[in-house]
C-alpha cells in the first residue's frame, strides 16, 4: 500500500526543553531508570531534523565523520552537486577533490551536460564517418596526411616501379606474371599496345603491320646504349696475361764445311799459329734454303667470353 508522506518539518520538542546527554549516556543508553524528558526530547528532535533534511535535500549533505562506502554512498556537496564515492573513505569533502580521487559527479545537471543541438554541433557523429568535417583540408594538414588525389595509386605506383619496356634478369624458368621472355618472337600490337607504344620496331617489324618484334637476349651479353658515345674514362677489351709453348719443326741433320788456310808470318806475327777459314771461292758445304715451322700448342675453347652465369631476360608489357 501507498503511504501518504507526513509533515516531518514539524520537530518535535522544537520550542520546549532539550539536553544533550553525554557522549558516555549516548553510548550506554537508558538502564533501569526513568529516562530525563530533556534526554528524551532531544533525541526525539534529533531524528525529526535529520528526516526534516532528508526530506529538504533529497541526499543528505556531506559531513566530515561518515564513512562513506565506495560505489554506494551519495552525498551532496556545498556546491549543491550530487557526488558517488569512488573509494571507501571519510573526511574527504568532494568539493575539495580535483583529481577525483574519492568522488565523482553522480548526474549530469544543468551546465555539466549539452542538448542534442548543442552536441551534435561540437562532435562529430561516429556514423558520419567523418563526412561531418567543417573542413576536411584542415584536418589532413593538421594530421600531416595526404588526401586520396595527393598520392599515387596502386596502378600509379606499379607503373613508377615496373614501367612497361623494363628489362629484367629472372632466375625462374616460367615467366613472371606481366612479363614476357625476350626471345626475338613477334607478338600482336594491338594486344600489346603499351609494350608497342614504347619500343616500336626496334627489335623487329613483325609483319609490319599487326605484330612486332621483343629483343632477343637469349646467350648474349647486354650493354648500356648510347647515341652520342660520350663516354668518360673507360677500358678497352683485354685477355688476361698467359703464355704460348711449342716447338720448332726439324729440318734433318746437316753440316757446314770449310778449308783450312796459312797465313804469313807477317799476318799471323811472331806467333805463327794457322787459322781455320772459308775462303771466298764458296767452297763451304751449302745445305740450301730452307725454312724452320714454329708450332704453338691451343689455348682456350671456340671463343673469348667472360665467367658467367645464364639467366632469362624479361621484358614488363
Amino acid at each position: 500500500m501507498a503511504f501518504s508522506k507526513p509533515n516531518v518539518n514539524t520537530l518535535w520538542a522544537s520550542t520546549g526543553a532539550k539536553v544533550e546527554p553525554t557522549l558516555a549516556k549516548k553510548q550506554q543508553g537508558w538502564v533501569s531508570e526513568i529516562p530525563p524528558f530533556e534526554f528524551e526530547n532531544w533525541i526525539q528532535n534529533r531524528q525529526d531534523q535529520f528526516n526534516a533534511h532528508v526530506n529538504q535535500y533529497g541526499i543528505a549533505v556531506w559531513d566530515s565523520s561518515t564513512e562513506y562506502q565506495a560505489k554506494k554512498s551519495y552525498v551532496q556537496g556545498s556546491d549543491g552537486i550530487v557526488y558517488k564515492a569512488v573509494q571507501t573513505h571519510s573526511n574527504q569533502n568532494p568539493v575539495l577533490d580535483a583529481t577525483a580521487t574519492y568522488w565523482s559527479v553522480a548526474f549530469t545537471i544543468s551546465g555539466f551536460s549539452y542538448s542534442k543541438a548543442e552536441s551534435d554541433n561540437l562532435f562529430l557523429k561516429r556514423t558520419n564517418n567523418l563526412s561531418d568535417l567543417s573542413s576536411s583540408a584542415s584536418a589532413r594538414s593538421n594530421l600531416s596526411v595526404y588526401s586520396k588525389n595527393d598520392v599515387y595509386t596502386k596502378n600509379e605506383v606499379n607503373a613508377l616501379l615496373d614501367p612497361v619496356g623494363k628489362v629484367i634478369m629472372f632466375a625462374g624458368a616460367a615467366e613472371p606474371q606481366g612479363y614476357l621472355t625476350c626471345d626475338g618472337r613477334v607478338i600482336s600490337r594491338s594486344t600489346y599496345s603499351d609494350l608497342f607504344n614504347t619500343i616500336g620496331t626496334a627489335f623487329g617489324a613483325g609483319d609490319g603491320s599487326t605484330t612486332f618484334n621483343i629483343p632477343d637476349l637469349r646467350n648474349e651479353f647486354v650493354r648500356g646504349a648510347s647515341s652520342t658515345r660520350n663516354v668518360g674514362t673507360k677500358e678497352s677489351d683485354q685477355f688476361k696475361e698467359h703464355r704460348h709453348s711449342g716447338t720448332t719443326s726439324t729440318a734433318g741433320e746437316h753440316a757446314h764445311g770449310g778449308v783450312p788456310q796459312r797465313r804469313s808470318d807477317t799476318d799471323r806475327g811472331t806467333g805463327g799459329s794457322s787459322l781455320f777459314s772459308v775462303d771466298n771461292t764458296g767452297s763451304t758445304s751449302n745445305a740450301g734454303s730452307h725454312n724452320h715451322t714454329f708450332n704453338t700448342t691451343l689455348v682456350g675453347g671456340s671463343e673469348t667470353r667472360p665467367r658467367n652465369v645464364a639467366l632469362q631476360f624479361c621484358i614488363k608489357y
